[in-house]
């Protein structure tokens, strides 16, 4: 051991100890204090450079940015999500998801929903765009001869889209949060695409005008009634298909579709004609890939079948409960804007967060649907009497 003679070789050896240790001294008693607040120490740290940020890949990125959220780490979430500071929030709050993860929720919400699947869907840069349509076409005269023909030309309309904000809430642990990893991004994924799934498909098949006019209760739309006496499901045979069919335009029969629920298509299965069954069965689907899913049940007479559960399905008097045409002319505007936000303090239904060491996670996207070819589709309903 070197023998230490004067005051000076003192205070460098105190330095020398003082520039190794208090650092590391100083880092633990910060560690300690933000432990006792419950705040996760490796989530207050900024991620680092630029270069450590672009590292991250996919869900694993995804979820770095769900605890920078949860953290109200704006400048990390913002980073994570590849946003320019000025466009990582809209005027409602929240922060732009990374790419990885809408891509995700959208690729479930094809693969599973019905209007996403089927309707003409059309990516918006604004919150309103104008399609033109014809609504009537030009005139053909056969003039005798030596006499002029008789001019026309076509009439032209607009299909609007407008955009209106879908709001998907969900609540989770606290701790799940703080400990965010890939499964958590993955159960996320999965709670909202069922959320966007359900809520596309009842505005485009159902929708009553709030916000969005869907096939149901779109006016032009050709409607089908069954004989006087027939008030029930029950009551549905062949004919009434036929008349469905009959009744849709003939350009838009390829592509075209029944689409029913699940209690209609357990009647439409035991219906016969000349002792054979009118519909047919989908193959089943041997593969685990959710990606290869039809969500086809079956075919009638070559049409095929999609369920829904949320066309009717209770049997009532003047009842619409069964569509079939093309969904192409059904159009889904796709804003392509997706916010997330979360909320210790929010309260769903009877449940407050704060109470329950919970937080709410918000999930905002902005879509658009409209009815564009009306005659494109068939409507089927029960007698009144």
């Amino acid at each position: 051991m070197t023998e230490i003679k004067t005051l000076e070789q003192v205070g460098e050896v105190i330095s020398e100890v003082l520039e190794k240790s208090l650092p590391e001294l100083v880092g633990k008693i910060i560690d300690g204090k933000l432990e006792e607040k419950g705040i996760n120490k490796l989530e207050k740290k900024i991620f680092g450079s630029a270069k450590e940020i672009e590292g991250l890949e996919g869900k694993e990125r995804t979820a770095r940015f769900i605890k920078a959220v949860f953290n109200r780490d704006k400048e990390t979430a913002m980073a994570l999500a590849g946003k320019a500071m000025t466009g990582g929030t809209d005027a409602n709050g929240g922060y732009l998801v990374p790419d990885e993860f809408r891509a995700e929720v959208v690729r479930m919400v094809e693969d599973f929903g019905i209007v996403r699947k089927l309707a003409r869907v059309i990516p918006m840069k604004r919150d309103t765009l104008n399609l033109p349509k014809i609504t009537s076409s030009v005139t053909v005269y056969w003039p005798g001869e030596a006499t002029a023909g008789t001019a026309s030309q076509p009439v032209l309309g607009q299909v609007q889209l407008l955009a209106k904000t879908m709001v998907c809430l969900t609540p989770l642990s606290n701790e799940l949060l703080e400990d965010a990893d890939i499964d958590t991004v993955g159960l996320l994924v999965e709670l909202f695409a069922e959320a966007i799934i359900g809520e596309e498909d009842n505005q485009g098949l159902m929708g009553s005008g709030s916000p969005f006019t869907g096939i149901m209760s779109a006016s032009g739309t050709n409607l089908v009634t069954m004989a006087s006496g027939k008030e029930t499901f029950q009551e549905l045979d062949a004919d009434d298909l036929r008349d469905l069919i009959s009744q849709v335009k003939v350009m838009a029969l390829p592509g075209a579709a029944f689409f029913m629920h699940r209690n209609v298509w357990a009647i439409v299965q035991k219906l016969k004609e000349n002792s054979q069954h009118i519909a047919s069965f989908a193959s089943p689907i041997v593969s685990g890939d959710a990606s290869k899913a039809t969500g086809i049940v079956g075919y009638i007479w070559g049409y095929p079948v999609y369920l829904s559960d949320k066309i009717t399905g209770t049997t009532a008097v003047s009842t619409k409960f069964m569509i079939f045409g093309n969904l192409k002319f059904l159009y889904l505007g796709d804003r392509k804007q997706m916010t997330v936000d979360i909320s210790q303090d929010a309260t769903i239904g009877s449940a407050n967060m704060f109470e329950s060491n919970m937080s709410a996670v918000r999930i905002t996207e902005r879509i658009a649907l409209t009815v564009a070819l009306a005659s494109a589709f068939a409507l089927l309903k029960t007698a009144a009497s």
